[in-house]
C-alpha cells in the first residue's frame, strides 16, 4: 500500500468566532449550471465536455473550498449542522461535498453527467469509466470525485488514504484502453489520471 498524504446569507454564531457570508456570485454559478443538470435532456459530447469542464473548475476554486470551511467552522461553533445540509443540498446535483471528520473533500457527480449522455458516445464512455475516480491534476493529485478513487482506501483519518497498487494497474489498464476514443477536455482528465496511475503502480 503506498501512502498519499441567490439570497445571500449571513451567519454569526453567538460568541461571534465564527461567520458566514454567502458568496454570492460562486453560489449563482452553481446554481446555473445545476438547473442545467436538472433540466436538459440528453446532451451531445461536446456539450456535455464543457459543462463538465466548468463544474470541475468550481469543485477545485479557492472560493468554493473556502465556504466550505467557514460552514464547517461555524456549524462546529454553533453544534447546529443545519447550514452545511443547506448548502451541500444545493450544491447538488452537479457536485458532491462531504463533510467527514477531518475533512471536507468536493468534487464532481459524474452519475448526474452520465444522465444526459447520449447512448454509445463518448461522453457516456467517459463519465462511466470516471464514476470510479479521476484525478483533475495528475502532478498536484487533485482527485476529481469527492469519494476516493476505487483503488484508494483511507487509512488512519479521512485525510489520509492509501493505494491498492494491485487495483491501480486494473484501472490503469482501463484508462489507457479508453484514451483513443476520446478528445477534449475528457482527454485531458484521461491523460492526468494516468500520470497519477503510472506512478502509484511504478512505485511498487
Amino acid at each position: 500500500m503506498i501512502p498519499i498524504l441567490l439570497t445571500i446569507i449571513t451567519a454569526v454564531s453567538a460568541s461571534g468566532n465564527a461567520a458566514f457570508q454567502e458568496d454570492n456570485a460562486l453560489w449563482t454559478e452553481i446554481d446555473r449550471i445545476n438547473g442545467i443538470l436538472e433540466n436538459s435532456g440528453s446532451m451531445n459530447s461536446e456539450e456535455l465536455g464543457e459543462l463538465f469542464f466548468e463544474t470541475v473548475e468550481l469543485t477545485v476554486s479557492f472560493e468554493l473550498s473556502d465556504q466550505f470551511e467557514r460552514i464547517r467552522a461555524f456549524c462546529f461553533e454553533t453544534d447546529d449542522y443545519s447550514l452545511s445540509d443547506i448548502y451541500i443540498e444545493r450544491a447538488a446535483p452537479g457536485i458532491t461535498v462531504l463533510m467527514l471528520g477531518e475533512s471536507t473533500p468536493i468534487g464532481v457527480n459524474t452519475d448526474a453527467f452520465l444522465e444526459l449522455s447520449e447512448p454509445g458516445s463518448e461522453a457516456e464512455e467517459f463519465f462511466l469509466t470516471a464514476g470510479n475516480g479521476f484525478y483533475v491534476d495528475g502532478d498536484l493529485r487533485i482527485i476529481g470525485t469527492a469519494e476516493l478513487p476505487e483503488w484508494m482506501v483511507r487509512s488512519g483519518s479521512s485525510a489520509q488514504a492509501s493505494v491498492d497498487s494491485v487495483l491501480a494497474a486494473e484501472y490503469l489498464v482501463i484508462w489507457q484502453n479508453l484514451r483513443p476514443s476520446l478528445h477534449g477536455y475528457f482527454q485531458t482528465i484521461v491523460d492526468e489520471t494516468i500520470k497519477v496511475l503510472i506512478a502509484d503502480t511504478s512505485s511498487d
